[in-house]
């Protein structure tokens, strides 16, 4: 049986009130531009997670707001604070307890989220491989495939990375 891992940063946001805290930091102009762009992309490549967990910030559902309008399933969605600024354990924690589901995404944060991101694939075209190594920039869109039953199964080094978006 094959699962689909989709790892998505949330897209540019603004840092230009002080006053917020880093939570509630909303998406700048540039970050509402990728927000769609990763949502035309999703819904043209027929990218349809089956359940999607998202961090609480704003940024992170601002990111998400163009995705959901473009799907065509009834993904489950649940926003959760332990996903805000998350290392990668803890992320990959998160994806290990998850009930069987065909498809999951993730939208988070970096540096947890990339490095994430890099560990789990270990095959998958060498030229995304190495994108992949080199960055991973706001709205950067990571879709794993691994071959197991359940994401409790899962292991770093395992994955297939079949696709690499970024933003241009």
């Amino acid at each position: 049986m094959s699962l689909t891992l989709y790892l998505l940063r949330h897209a540019k946001s603004g840092k230009d009130n002080p006053r917020l805290a880093d939570i509630d930091r909303p998406l700048n102009e540039r970050g509402r531009y990728e927000a769609q762009a990763v949502a035309d992309h999703m819904a043209a490549h027929r990218h349809e997670p089956n359940r999607i967990l998202c961090s609480s910030s704003q940024r992170t559902r601002e990111t998400l707001m163009p995705i959901l309008q473009g799907l065509r399933n009834n993904a489950t969605i649940e926003l959760t604070r332990r996903m805000y600024d998350a290392s990668a354990e803890t992320l990959f924690d998160v994806i290990r307890e998850q009930e069987d589901t065909p498809s999951l995404m993730l939208v988070g944060h970096n540096p947890g989220l990339e490095e994430l991101a890099r560990r789990l694939p270990s095959a998958g075209d060498p030229s995304l491989l190495s994108r992949l190594g080199a960055m991973f920039p706001p709205a950067s869109l990571a879709v794993i495939e691994f071959d197991i039953a359940g994401w409790h199964e899962m292991r770093l080094g395992t994955g297939s990375l079949i696709a690499f978006e970024c933003p241009d």
